[in-house]
């Protein structure tokens, strides 16, 4: 299953049946084993309590990689305000005749930054990522022209340090969003040893003879709200889970209409 494709709360309740079928999966392999009377309870609880630890861990060890990279995402869009901000203010040492143009650049590269954040979608995020590289193309030319005009200008030189910093943070935040996903194949082993666990749980519960428990039910929600919210984390379209724009909203409410002062 490409959890990609799908919303958190379809996740969640795909999760939930696929526990309890797991479930009664085991309550008819219990029922279907005439030798059940001859297996060591103890040694059958015991590999289950070991298989739902495993569970524990994985689903622990999923949520930190994915929360990890929420975070980063949230620090990246602040660093990234930061860095355009930066460089939309030393834009003031370019040319005079210069400043507006530069400005107006500055103001459509936040735009289309916050469209595509909004949106959340991998192929508009590429598609406004690809209209901002001729902004970012216009502002180099800008900053050449200036740094070759007085190749001693210290000015230039840090408005050429900034836009480098500018498109650095771009770059990594990119990498970030649309590539450091979580590998298919953690999901696949996360639904196979959920699979195997709740197999065992619900075998358990037949040789025990509890295999009607009102708790699994509560295991099976348990079990769905945290794979759900796993990938509320994990997508950038979720909006259980959003990634905070206020940097780049200020950001861009600061630049106003007009030039930056020298």
């Amino acid at each position: 299953m490409d959890v990609y494709l799908y919303s958190p709360y379809a996740v969640a309740g795909f999760t939930l049946v696929f526990v309890l079928l797991a479930f009664e999966a085991g309550r008819l392999l219990g029922r279907l084993n005439t030798r059940r009377n001859d297996e060591n309870e103890g040694q059958t609880s015991t590999i289950v309590g070991a298989m739902l630890g495993l569970i524990a861990f994985l689903l622990s060890l999923t949520f930190a990689f994915v929360a990890d990279r929420y975070e980063d995402r949230k620090s990246l869009v602040r660093e990234e305000a930061n860095a355009i901000g930066t460089a939309f203010l030393r834009s003031a040492f370019l040319p005079e005749a210069q400043q507006a143009e530069a400005a107006g650049l500055f103001r459509k590269y936040v735009d289309l930054t916050l469209e595509a954040a909004r949106e959340g979608d991998p192929d508009l995020i590429r598609q406004m990522v690809a209209e901002s590289v001729p902004i970012q193309e216009a502002l180099w030319r800008m900053a050449v022209a200036e740094g070759r005009r007085d190749l001693n200008s210290d000015v230039a030189a840090l408005y050429i340090e900034a836009l480098n910093e500018m498109f650095d943070v771009r770059s990594t935040r990119i990498a970030v969003v649309l590539e450091a996903l979580m590998p298919i194949g953690v999901w696949l082993v996360l639904y196979a040893v959920i699979l195997l666990g709740s197999i065992g749980v619900g075998y358990h519960g037949t040789l025990t003879g509890s295999s009607r428990s009102w708790t699994l039910p509560l295991l099976a929600v348990s079990f769905a709200m945290v794979v759900g919210l796993i990938s509320a984390l994990e997508r950038l379209d979720s909006r259980l889970v959003q990634v905070p724009q206020g940097p780049l909203v200020s950001l861009k409410a600061s630049m106003g209409s007009t030039a930056p002062m020298r």
